[in-house]
C-alpha cells in the first residue's frame, strides 16, 4: 500500500499484511511526524458490514509502527514526481525540449562528420607530400594503412603511381581498384590503360572523344599511349600532333618509346631537347642517365644524376641509377647507394609514359 506524509509529502509503500483493522500508528523517517493509517475498505465491503454490525466496533489503540526510510524508494518517488512534473508542463515546453536535443543531436553529427573528412584531407596531404618529395618508403607504409580504411579512388591511385614509379607490377591491381570507384569515363579509360585492360580504355576514350567529353589533348596523349602499348605507331603521330598544345608530356612520350624499344639514338636526341628546354625537370635527367648508361658512359650519366637529386617523386630512380653507375666505375659508392634502392631492377630505371588523366586532377 503506497502512504505519504501529512507533514512532509513523503512517500512510502507497506505490505498491506502489516496494517490491521484497527489501524496502526507510523513515524515518517524523514520528518519524524507521527500518524494513523488505517486498511482501506471497499464500497461494497463497507455496506456489507454496515449491515451484518449494528453497533459500531470499540476503537481501539493503534499499534505503533516506524517507517523506516529507504533510498530505493525515495529514488523512486522522485521519478514519478519528475514524470507528473513532465506530464503537467504545458506542450510548448515540451515541444522545446524535443527540439534544443534534436538540434544539439544534428550539430553534434555535423561536426562528427566534419572531422572525419579533415582528418581524411590531412592523410591526403602527408601522403601526397610523401609521394611528391621521393619519400616513397614512407609513403608505402603509411598509405598501406589508410588504403584498407576507404573507397576514395584517389588514395588506390596514389598507390599505384609509387608502385609505378618503381617498376612493381603491383601498380596494375591498383590502377585496376581506382577505375573501378572512378565515376569519370575519361579518367577510367586512362586507368584501364595503366592496369593492363589497354583493349577496354582505349574503347572508352575513343567514346568520350566522340561526344566531346573533358579534354580532348589530355584524351589524345593517354589515348597515344594506349596505342603506344600495343606497338602501334599511329600513337607517334597523335603525340606529335597534340604537342603543338602541350610540350613537355606528349614529346616525353615519343621518348619513352623510342627507349623502351631499343632507338637509342631517336631516344636520346629527343631527351636531349626536352632536356635543353627544361633544364630543372628530374624525368628528362633520369631517363638521359639511363641512355647514358645503357651507351657504357657511366661517367656522363654520374654527371646527370647528381644535379638530378632533389626532393621529387623521381629520387629512388636516381639512387637507382647512382647505384648502377658507381657501379660500373667499381666506386665503393655503389654499396651505400644499394642500402637505399628501392627499385629491383638490375640495369638502369627510366621514367615510363606520363597521363595526363589522373582522378586528383579536377578541371
Amino acid at each position: 500500500m503506497k502512504i505519504r506524509c501529512k507533514n512532509c509529502g513523503a512517500q512510502y509503500f507497506i505490505k498491506d499484511e502489516l496494517i490491521t483493522e484497527k489501524g496502526i500508528r507510523v513515524k515518517c523517517g524523514k520528518c519524524g511526524y507521527t500518524f494513523v493509517i488505517k486498511k482501506r475498505i471497499r464500497k461494497r465491503e463497507l455496506s456489507r458490514t454496515e449491515k451484518k454490525t449494528e453497533k459500531p466496533p470499540l476503537v481501539a489503540e493503534p499499534e505503533r509502527h516506524e517507517v523506516v526510510e529507504s533510498p530505493v524508494e525515495e529514488a523512486g518517488s522522485q521519478e514519478e514526481s519528475l514524470l507528473l512534473e513532465w506530464k503537467s508542463s504545458p506542450f510548448s515546453l515540451r515541444l522545446l525540449f524535443i527540439i534544443l536535443v534534436v538540434a544539439f543531436l544534428a550539430e553534434a553529427t555535423f561536426y562528427f562528420y566534419k572531422y572525419r573528412q579533415v582528418k581524411r584531407e590531412e592523410e591526403y596531404f602527408y601522403l601526397l607530400r610523401n609521394l611528391e618529395y621521393g619519400y616513397l618508403d614512407d609513403f608505402l607504409r603509411n598509405a598501406a594503412k589508410v588504403v584498407n580504411k576507404t573507397s576514395d579512388p584517389v588514395f588506390f591511385y596514389l598507390l599505384g603511381e609509387a608502385y609505378y614509379i618503381l617498376q612493381d607490377e603491383r601498380y596494375r591491381a591498383y590502377f585496376k581498384k581506382a577505375a573501378e570507384l572512378v565515376s569519370d569515363r575519361a579518367v577510367k579509360g586512362s586507368l584501364l590503360i595503366r592496369a593492363g585492360d589497354v583493349a577496354r580504355g582505349l574503347e572508352l576514350l575513343k567514346e568520350v572523344l566522340v561526344v566531346s567529353e573533358g579534354n580532348p589533348v589530355k584524351v589524345k596523349n593517354d589515348m597515344a599511349v594506349g596505342l603506344l602499348k600495343l606497338n602501334d605507331t599511329q600513337g607517334l603521330d597523335i603525340l606529335k600532333g597534340i604537342s603543338k598544345d602541350v610540350v613537355f608530356v606528349p614529346e616525353f612520350n615519343r621518348s619513352v618509346y623510342f627507349l623502351e624499344n631499343r632507338r637509342l639514338d631517336e631516344a636520346k636526341k629527343l631527351t636531349e631537347h626536352l632536356y635543353g628546354m627544361f633544364p630543372g625537370d628530374p624525368m628528362p635527367m633520369v631517363n638521359l642517365s639511363a641512355i647514358l648508361i645503357e651507351e657504357k658512359k657511366p661517367f656522363e650519366a654520374l654527371q646527370i644524376l647528381l644535379m638530378a637529386r632533389g626532393r621529387h617523386k623521381y629520387m629512388p630512380l636516381v639512387i637507382h641509377n647512382l647505384r648502377v653507375a658507381y657501379s660500373m666505375v667499381k666506386s665503393e659508392k655503389a654499396k651505400v647507394y644499394a642500402q637505399k634502392d628501392l627499385v629491383d631492377r638490375k640495369g638502369p630505371a627510366w621514367v615510363s609514359y606520363q597521363y595526363l588523366l589522373n582522378p586528383e586532377m579536377k578541371e
